[in-house]
């Protein structure tokens, strides 16, 4: 009898393994029909960490001098090259209120037709005509609200603003006048960029809720809720969209795309980084970039390349940035967190060249060194550093030709149009020819 048990019980416990072994791969099989086909480095295959080499430094890259046109609403994030091949020249400067928030880096200056709109550190919205004289001044915050100091996030459709804070504060108002047109309080800060489509404009806010909202009237037309954290990090929410998909970044490294009408979820992808802490503390993204079939982004330590049809990956490489890409004749060029500017193939994901372009920094300067933001000229890049500097790197040849200082502290990323580059310091606007 107890032999007989015992074959029983050895008889179970292989039929319980075998089942296990075939259910595991069972699910194996499922993985690998759901899992992109094209998951592989397709270059440098055997680097697990960040790049930091220099490739084919010697390696002459002829790029596109076509001038992209100055859209005050890019919905794909790529602003290519701009107009501007001054000597750098301070041209104008505009004192405002001192904006103390560490997002000033992050700031966006309006442009429109004879008219610019900043704004300073109490919140107040300034237009100033084409000789950078005032038009108007308007804040609409209380005297409380005011010593918060709100950083403003700005876009803007026809002669309409619209407004979000990091207090909460959504709104509208009216260029020509600067009149509010309408105001909502939220539930939760944001830290987000606003695209604006037909007559409704996409926003997240801080616990990563992904918004549809009237430009007409501020009333939500659909929200999703994408994963949120207890703890707030600073990574603000990038979107880019198409005519039928708009797509976002959230402050955790999820990539979501939805329908841009219905807000229905098409696709997902998780950040993979299963440790908490990481994810949601070490976690820094870029700016999300849309070359043709491709959404283009950092992520942690990867550089990523998604179809954007079905989200299946395409490429990756291991190259880290928090500032936006733009892509130049399938030409896509990067400034990596640790001083290369690196030139990739944006279908292959093959890296081209990378150049060390932080020479003029020693090793104590260069622990303490972030890149803020550039902008590509006709031939050169104009990039911002976290320590008031500003670097000129050629474009053909990838080498550092100039490092000016604009101040001793933080100034935001460089913007041009008509032919002027403007940075923002914290208490001034320059602007140089």
């Amino acid at each position: 009898m107890k032999n007989k048990i015992t074959i029983l019980l050895c008889f179970l416990f292989f039929s319980c393994s075998s089942s296990n072994q075939l259910s595991k791969k069972i699910w194996n099989n499922e993985e690998k029909k759901i899992k992109p086909k094209n998951i592989e480095l397709l270059n440098f295959k055997n680097i697990e960490k960040t790049l930091s080499i220099e490739v084919n430094k010697n390696l002459n890259i002829n790029i596109s001098n076509k001038i992209d046109t100055e859209k005050s609403n890019n919905l794909k994030n790529n602003i290519g090259i701009r107009d501007y091949d001054g000597e750098l020249k301070i041209f104008k400067k505009v004192k405002y209120k001192k904006i103390s928030n560490s997002l000033l880096s992050q700031s966006d200056i309006i442009f429109g037709k004879n008219y610019l709109i900043i704004f300073d550190g109490d919140g107040s919205l300034i237009k100033l005509d084409k000789d950078y004289n005032i038009i108007w001044k308007k804040n609409y915050y209380s005297k409380l609200e005011k010593k918060t100091k709100p950083f403003l996030f700005l876009k803007k459709k026809d002669n309409i603003l619209i407004v979000a804070d990091n207090i909460s504060k959504l709104y509208a108002i009216n260029i020509n006048n600067g009149d509010l047109i309408w105001s909502k309080n939220h539930s939760s800060a944001f830290n987000s960029e606003i695209k604006i489509f037909g007559e409704n404009f996409f926003i997240s806010d801080l616990n990563n809720l992904f918004m549809s909202i009237s430009i007409k009237n501020g009333v939500e037309n659909w929200s999703f809720q994408s994963e949120d954290f207890f703890i707030k990090t600073l990574n603000k929410a990038s979107v880019v969209a198409d005519n039928k998909t708009v797509y976002f970044l959230n402050t955790i490294g999820d990539l979501t795309a939805l329908d841009i009408k219905s807000g229905f979820l098409k696709w997902q992808i998780s950040n993979q980084n299963n440790n908490i802490f990481d994810k949601h503390f070490l976690n820094k993204n870029s700016k999300l970039l849309m070359d043709n079939q491709l959404i283009l982004y950092s992520s942690k330590n990867d550089f990523y390349a998604f179809d954007k049809r079905n989200g299946f990956l395409k490429w990756k490489q291991k190259i880290q940035t928090t500032i936006a890409p733009t892509v130049i004749d399938e030409n896509l060029l990067i400034i990596s967190l640790n001083g290369f500017f690196v030139v990739v193939d944006s279908v292959t994901g093959i890296i081209k060249r990378s150049n060390f372009i932080f020479t003029d920094f020693n090793k104590k300067e260069l622990k303490k060194i972030t890149p803020i933001g550039f902008v590509v000229g006709i031939d050169k890049i104009y990039l911002t550093l976290n320590n008031g500097k500003m670097l000129i790197i050629d474009v053909k040849t990838g080498k550092l030709i100039n490092n000016v200082k604009i101040d001793n502290k933080l100034v935001s990323k460089p913007q041009v149009y008509e032919k002027k580059l403007y940075i923002m310091k914290n208490n001034e606007l320059v602007v140089f020819k």
